[in-house]
Parts: structure tokens; C-alpha cells; sequence
């Protein structure tokens, strides 16, 4: 019987910490708990919309005037004109290299000429 009693006991000891739990968590405030967010399949899920017919597509080498040709037109010229007026500034230097040159071959004939007939005089 002693076992019996001391099973009441526990039991009874147990009731009261159980008690006293529960009154300390109801002194605090309760927490509020979000609801649960219900998912719906249907809600979410996009109309199914018909087939609409394609625009037709133009050519790969059909050729459109537009404002994009206009400007790679003009981009295109102003690339090929700095390139020609490159060449042609490029030209012209040589010329005056060719000048130089010549100018230069001249002076040392002339001054070879001078050398040899003072060479003869003497």
C-alpha cells in the first residue's frame, strides 16, 4: 500500500505543478496567432487566352527605308570621307617629303659641283 500511496502523491504533485504553470502562463498577455494563409489552386492560375495569327515577317533581304538606314547611311559616309581626307592630307605630306628630298639632292649636287671646280683651280 505504501507504493499506492506515494503514486497518489506523485500524481498529486504533478497536478500542482501543472497548475501552477498554466496560471503563470495566463498572467501573460496571449499571444495573437496569424491565421493560416489558405492557398487556392484556382486563384492563381492564368486564363488560358486563344491563339492569335503571327504578323507576317518581313524578308531576310528585302530592303525597308527607315530612319535606322538613314543613320547608318550617314555614319557610314561620314567614315569613308575622314578616311579619304586622312589619305589625301597623307598624299600631300609625302609631296612635301618628295620636295625636301629633291630640294635637298640639289643642294648637295650643287655644292659637290662647287667643291670639284675649286678642286680643278687650284
Amino acid at each position: 500500500m505504501p507504493e499506492a500511496k506515494s503514486a497518489s502523491t506523485k500524481k498529486s504533485l504533478a497536478k500542482t505543478t501543472t497548475h501552477k504553470q498554466s496560471q503563470s502562463k495566463s498572467t501573460q498577455t496571449p499571444k495573437k496567432k496569424t491565421p493560416a494563409k489558405t492557398h487556392s489552386a484556382n486563384a492563381n492560375k492564368p486564363q488560358i487566352q486563344s491563339f492569335k495569327a503571327c504578323e507576317e515577317q518581313s524578308k531576310f533581304l528585302e530592303f525597308k527605308l527607315t530612319k535606322q538606314t538613314v543613320y547608318w547611311a550617314v555614319i557610314s559616309a561620314m567614315i569613308l570621307g575622314l578616311g579619304l581626307w586622312i589619305f589625301k592630307v597623307q598624299h600631300d605630306v609625302y609631296a612635301i617629303y618628295d620636295q625636301i628630298d629633291l630640294a635637298i639632292e640639289q643642294d648637295s649636287v650643287s655644292n659637290l659641283e662647287a667643291i670639284r671646280a675649286e678642286s680643278d683651280n687650284k
